[in-house]
């Protein structure tokens, strides 16, 4: 398995520990009467972005000829 096929586990991964973390911070908020806090970059666009980088990447290696 090629280095990008097996880092798309690890970014789904990463991704849902972030979107979880974010929804904490949100509940977390609304239980004391605050505004939730506003993410810089929400989780779940950023795990998109991130899948669709590697997608391209992982093609790319593959139909150069460079897979093994």
């Amino acid at each position: 398995m090629c280095m990008f096929c097996s880092a798309v586990p690890t970014v789904v991964a990463l991704g849902l520990a972030a979107y979880t973390e974010q929804q904490r911070k949100n509940k977390e908020a609304l239980a004391r009467g605050e505004p939730p806090p506003r993410p810089v970059v929400p989780a779940g666009k950023a795990t998109v972005a991130a899948l669709a980088a590697i997608a391209v990447a992982a093609t790319i290696y593959h139909t150069q000829g460079a897979s093994m």
